[in-house]
């Protein structure tokens, strides 16, 4: 294991400790913030009927077709294959570039980017996916989602990002659903992912909040009103019957692509600043008990 593998191991650990600890303090009665109500919906999937449920958005080869069912083909990124485990003579028939991850889970160690097939070494990668593939995400985030999922390895065609950066820029839309059914949307839209992290947060509107966690926030940004619209419209297409959900796409050359669904943003363990910013996503959440309406 190369010792960036391991810190992102040994940090990760560190922070779901602290994260365990507010999982068993959490109940529906005194969760007000965002976080506390996301630890909540983690809880509720001890429910295996929910579990099951859900662990279908979450599963991201599963997703793809009902996305392609919701909205349509052309907004799914090219699948190269999916596999058991990596191969030399899949991996010979693959590209130049591409991307690989694992259907179930996040990070460095579940993402990989190949931009020069010839420069990369095989059986690294291959370990790399190995090591994946063995992490048992359902101990790691105490969601029981994620005991129903079938691990695989996903190859997907590589999306570049605009102005030299390596992947494109990540929209990730917070739907909130409200009584009577309509939407409430935040848009977290992530740049420069693996060169500098720069984030911001707006409205439905498309006016920016000052909301921050994780990276630089209120930078410069030319903002696609246009194709935002879009995929809001796209989101509440792929929002059926649910309450809340992380709905990402990405901006690609003016093109949108499907990126993922997730019901517990980086697992109830955002940092917000200012702290206010936790309870005002929290009061968006309507329905604290449901995954469904």
């Amino acid at each position: 294991m190369k010792n960036s593998q391991f810190l992102y191991l040994l940090v990760r650990k560190a922070r779901l400790f602290v994260r365990g600890v507010k999982l068993k303090l959490v109940n529906e009665s005194n969760a007000r913030t965002f976080n506390e109500k996301l630890l909540l919906r983690i809880k509720m999937t001890e429910n295996d009927e929910i579990a099951q449920k859900m662990s279908f958005y979450a599963d991201k080869f599963l997703v793809k077709s009902y996305v392609e069912s919701q909205v349509g083909a052309k907004y799914v990124i090219p699948l190269l294959g999916v596999c058991d485990e990596l191969n030399k003579a899949l991996w010979d028939e693959l590209p130049e570039r591409f991307v690989i991850k694992t259907n179930f889970g996040t990070g460095e160690l579940h993402y990989h980017i190949v931009l020069n097939k010839h420069m990369e070494n095989f059986e690294d990668v291959k370990a790399k996916f190995d090591i994946a593939l063995r992490d048992d995400w359902y101990n790691v985030t105490n969601e029981h989602t994620y005991k129903h999922i079938d691990r695989k390895i996903i190859l997907e065609e590589y999306m570049p990002g605009g102005d030299g950066k390596t992947s494109p820029d990540d929209f990730k839309l917070h739907m909130f659903r409200n009584e009577d059914d309509s939407f409430d949307v935040v848009i977290q839209v992530d740049t420069g992912r693996f060169e500098r992290l720069a984030r911001n947060f707006y409205d439905k509107k498309f006016n920016l909040l000052d909301i921050s966690y994780t990276g630089s926030s209120n930078f410069d940004f030319d903002f696609p009103k246009q194709k935002a619209q879009e995929m809001i419209d796209l989101s509440e297409a792929l929002m059926g019957d649910l309450t809340y959900a992380r709905i990402d796409w990405y901006y690609v050359n003016n093109t949108i692509y499907f990126g993922e669904i997730t019901h517990t943003h980086v697992a109830g363990n955002a940092i917000f600043s200012p702290m206010s910013a936790d309870r005002f996503l929290g009061d968006k959440i309507k329905f604290n008990n449901i995954f469904c309406k």
